[in-house]
C-alpha cells in the first residue's frame, strides 16, 4: 500500500488538482503564486497542494465533492495511523464519504486487535449497510480471540438480518473451535432464528444451508436435520465434505461421539458476490436525493422527467468510470420509483458489465415482486453471468411459488441454468405444494430434482405431511 506522503502527492499534485478542477496546470500555478494555494515540497520533484488550502479557498462543500475520494484514499493510507486516520475521516463534510472512510478506519482497528476502538469508530458510521459491514468484522474479530460475551453484543447491534445471522454463527463457529460446545449450540439456535426472517430469497439460500452445516459441526445433527428439511437447499456440486457432514444428519443415521472436522462456512468470496449483489457504491448526489424525495411525495412524473434529464446529463461524463457509476445512481432511483423500463433503458447504457449486472438483477427482482413475471424473465436473460442470472431466477420462481403459481414457478425453475438453484427452487414448490395437501404434484415436482440427495430430502418431506395431515 502507499504511504499517505506518496498519496498526497499523486492525488494533489498541481497536475491533479488541476484534472480535478477542469482547469489548466497554468491556473493552479497563478493561485500558488498568489499564495490562494499553498504549495508543500517533500523533496525538490515531489510537491503537492495543501489539501488545507484547497478547502480555504473552495469552501468545505465544493472541496469535499471534488476531492473527497482522495481523502478517503488517504485515510485509508493512515489506517494504521489511527488517530490521522480519523482525523481525516472528520474533516471530509460529504457523509457518504466520511462513512467509507470509517469504514476502513473500523476495518483496520478490528484487524489491529484494537476491538473498543474499532466499535467506537464503527458506531459514527451513518451509512446502516457500511456500519453492519464493520460490526461483523469485530464481532468475527472478538470471537476469533475468545471475546464470545463482546461478540454476542455487537452481533446484537447489526441492524440487517441476513448480516446478524451470518456474525452469529461465526462466532457459533468460534465457541465449537474453542470447546464450548452448549455456547456455540445456544448461539446456532440464534442465528437460525435470525436468519428464518431474511425475506429476500437469495439470501436466506444462502444462509440457512451454512447454519445447518454449522449445527452438525457441533454436534447439533436434530437441528441439522430439521434445518436441512425446512429449507430450500441443495449441496455445491461435488463437494464431499458437506456430503459427510450433512448427510448423516439428513438420514437420520448413528452420529459419530464427536462433532466431525468442518471448515469455515464463510468463504473467501463474499455471499454478496456470489448472490450477485454487491455492497452499494457510494456518493448519492444532491440531485439524487431530490429526486428520492419526489418519489416518496409520490410526484413520479416529476422525478422521472428529472431522471431523464440526469441520464443525458450523466452520458456527457468523459471518464467511463464516473459516466458508470453517475448511470448506476439514476437506475437505482428509477428501480425505486417503479420505473423499470426506464431502469432498463439506463441500464443497457453503462459500460461496466459488474455495474449493469447490479442493475439488471435490481429490476428483475422488482419486476417479480410487482408480480410482473412476464416482464422478469426478459431482464433476468440479459444478465450475462449464470450464477447471478441463476440466482434472479430463483428469486423469480421464490415469488411466483409464495403467490400460490406452482406451474409457473417449476417452469421458471427449469429454466435455470446453475443446478443448486434449479434443485432449491424445485424443493421449493414440492414443499408447498405438499403442506398445501396437493401431494401427488409435489411428488411430481420432487422426481425433477436432479440431485439425489436433495430430491430424497424432498420426498420425505412431503411423506411426513402426508402422514400428518388430516384424513
Amino acid at each position: 500500500m502507499k504511504t499517505t506522503a506518496e498519496l498526497l502527492v499523486e492525488l494533489f499534485h498541481p497536475v491533479s488538482v488541476a484534472k480535478r478542477l477542469g482547469v489548466t496546470r497554468r491556473t493552479v500555478d497563478r493561485l500558488i503564486q498568489r499564495e490562494d494555494l499553498r504549495l508543500v515540497h517533500i523533496s525538490p520533484r515531489r510537491v503537492y497542494v495543501d489539501p488545507d488550502s484547497l478547502r480555504e479557498h473552495l469552501g468545505a462543500k465544493v472541496f469535499t465533492e471534488i476531492f473527497g475520494s482522495a481523502l478517503v484514499e488517504i485515510a485509508k493510507a493512515q489506517a494504521g495511523e489511527f488517530a490521522d486516520a480519523l482525523q481525516t475521516a472528520n474533516r471530509i463534510e460529504n457523509i457518504e464519504w466520511r462513512d467509507e472512510a470509517l469504514w476502513e478506519i473500523a476495518k483496520a482497528q478490528a484487524q489491529a486487535g484494537l476491538l473498543e476502538q474499532a466499535l467506537q469508530t464503527a458506531t459514527k458510521i451513518g451509512n446502516t449497510e457500511r456500519r453492519d459491514e464493520a460490526l461483523w468484522e469485530i464481532a468475527k474479530a472478538q470471537a476469533q480471540v475468545g471475546l464470545f460475551e463482546q461478540a454476542l453484543q455487537t452481533a446484537e447491534m447489526i441492524e440487517d438480518t441476513w448480516g446478524r445471522s451470518r456474525a452469529l454463527r461465526a462466532i457459533a463457529e468460534a465457541q465449537a473451535r474453542a470447546g464450548f460446545l452448549e455456547d456455540s449450540q445456544r448461539t446456532l439456535r440464534q442465528a437460525l432464528q435470525t436468519a428464518t426472517r431474511i425475506e429476500n430469497a437469495v439470501w436466506r439460500i444462502w444462509a440457512l444451508p451454512a447454519i445447518g452445516k454449522a449445527q452438525a459441526c457441533a454436534g447439533l445433527y436434530d437441528d441439522a436435520r430439521q434445518t436441512l428439511m425446512d429449507i430450500s437447499w441443495i449441496f455445491d456440486e461435488g463437494d464431499e465434505q458437506d456430503d459427510e457432514v450433512l448427510t448423516p444428519a439428513l438420514n437420520g443415521e448413528a452420529q459419530p461421539s464427536h462433532p466431525p472436522e468442518c471448515r469455515d462456512t464463510e468463504s473467501s468470496e463474499s455471499v454478496s458476490e456470489r448472490a450477485g449483489s454487491e455492497p452499494q457504491k457510494l456518493l448519492a448526489s444532491s440531485k439524487t436525493r431530490d429526486i428520492e424525495a419526489l418519489v416518496q411525495a409520490g410526484h413520479i412524473e416529476e422525478a422521472r422527467a428529472q431522471l431523464v434529464s440526469a441520464r443525458q446529463t450523466a452520458l456527457l461524463h468523459e471518464d467511463s468510470q464516473a459516466r458508470s457509476e453517475a448511470l448506476l445512481a439514476i437506475a437505482r432511483s428509477q428501480v425505486q420509483a417503479g420505473l423499470y423500463l426506464d431502469a432498463l433503458q439506463t441500464a443497457l447504457l453503462i459500460e461496466s458489465e459488474q455495474q449493469r449486472c447490479e442493475v439488471l438483477v435490481s429490476i428483475a427482482v422488482a419486476q417479480a415482486q410487482a408480480g410482473m413475471y412476464t416482464e422478469a424473465f426478459p431482464t433476468a436473460q440479459l444478465i450475462e453471468e449464470p450464477r447471478q442470472q441463476s440466482a434472479v431466477l430463483f428469486a423469480i420462481a421464490e415469488s411466483q411459488r409464495q403467490a400460490g403459481l406452482y406451474a409457473e414457478a417449476i417452469e421458471t425453475a427449469q429454466k435455470i441454468k446453475e443446478a443448486r438453484y434449479r434443485s432449491a427452487a424445485l424443493f421449493a414448490v414440492a414443499q408447498a405444494q405438499a403442506r398445501a395437501g396437493k401431494i401427488e404434484d409435489a411428488r411430481a415436482t420432487a422426481e425433477l430434482i436432479e440431485d439425489a440427495l436433495a430430491r430424497r430430502a424432498a420426498l420425505l418431506l412431503i411423506d411426513q405431511e402426508e402422514v400428518e395431515s388430516p384424513l
